[in-house]
């Protein structure tokens, strides 16, 4: 072998180790940055807990402080940390009813611009005692009118408005699945005009199947929210509350607090031992659900095809 031949190996040699060297200490950095990053990480990860820990902390303090003390102002900026704490669906349905108890010239009134001045406590207030079974409805305001006919209207204050229209909500959602398709009355989608084009269909029906010899009955019931039967009306509640509690056993805490609810309104009346009044929101669902048991005769033991009930308020 040659000095050059030698001299080639020597410097292949060389490199080779060099390179491997080289290529052993890049591997020992890449290894030590990766775990420098990954101590980074798991440093900011808990600073990041930490950090939400103290705002939960300082949200719950905020949220435990007396609304009675604070102004409205004090109330709107923690209003977030407020309603982590509240029963969202209940308070947003007061809420709602608010907004739809003042609609129109309604909010021009003094018991209105009085409820509405302060109208954040009082809406946590109601929800406050409907939450711990405290709520009791307020004495009516009484009103008659004569215009198509005399009505003697027990009209409720604005805070028991609030709540009824907050019941009126819960009892569509229950009772909606059992009314049968030809009820129309305090109903969304299901008013005068859907049972005029309803009564309408049927009529057509009518006489196509039996001509000019098919016979309409039309019956009213007279004074028929004054003559309502408290307690009959209170167990046609207990019958569909039952069947719910079956159906959702974990929700019987809540069916037995809202059952209670209703009882209370229904007892406010002022209308003596039977009737409920006439210009509650409520009493529209009641009356309603009172009626739904006609309805299930008519139809399922007397066979009624076509058949229409509309009741007013």
């Amino acid at each position: 072998m040659d000095g050059a031949t030698i001299a080639m190996f020597v410097f292949q040699t060389v490199i080779t180790a060099i390179i491997g060297v080289a290529a052993w200490g890049v591997k020992n950095a890449i290894g030590e940055m990766k775990a420098a990053v990954s101590e980074l990480k798991a440093a900011d990860k808990k600073n990041a807990e930490e950090i939400a820990a103290v705002r939960g902390e300082l949200g719950d303090l905020k949220a435990d402080l007396p609304l009675i003390y604070t102004t409205r102002e004090d109330f709107i900026r923690v209003s977030n940390n407020i309603d982590q704490k509240l029963d969202k669906l209940l308070y947003e349905r007061i809420k709602g009813g608010y907004k739809q108890a003042l609609r129109g010239r309604r909010k021009y009134t003094r018991e209105a611009v009085k409820y509405d001045l302060f109208r954040e406590k009082n809406n946590v207030d109601l929800w406050r005692e409907l939450k711990s079974s405290k709520y009791t409805p307020g004495p009516y305001h009484f009103n008659v009118i004569t215009e198509p006919k005399r009505r003697d209207l027990s009209i409720p204050q604005l805070r028991d408005k609030v709540v009824q229209l907050v019941i009126h909500e819960e009892l569509q959602n229950m009772f909606r699945p059992v009314f049968i398709n030809g009820s129309f009355a305090c109903q969304y989608g299901r008013g005068p005009i859907r049972a005029a084009f309803k009564v309408q269909h049927d009529m057509r029906v009518a006489r196509m199947k039996w001509g000019d010899n098919a016979a309409i009955i039309k019956i009213d019931a007279r004074k028929f929210f004054y003559s309502i039967d408290r307690a009959l009306l209170k167990k046609i509640l207990a019958k569909r509350f039952k069947k719910l509690k079956k159906k959702r056993p974990e929700t019987y805490e809540d069916l037995l607090r809202f059952y209670r609810l209703l009882c209370k309104v229904i007892d406010s009346s002022p209308e003596g031992e039977t009737g409920i009044p006439l210009g509650n929101v409520s009493s529209q669902d009641f009356a309603n659900i009172y009626l739904n048991e006609l309805d299930q005769f008519c139809v399922r033991f007397l066979g009624a095809k076509l058949y229409t009930r509309y009741m007013d308020d």
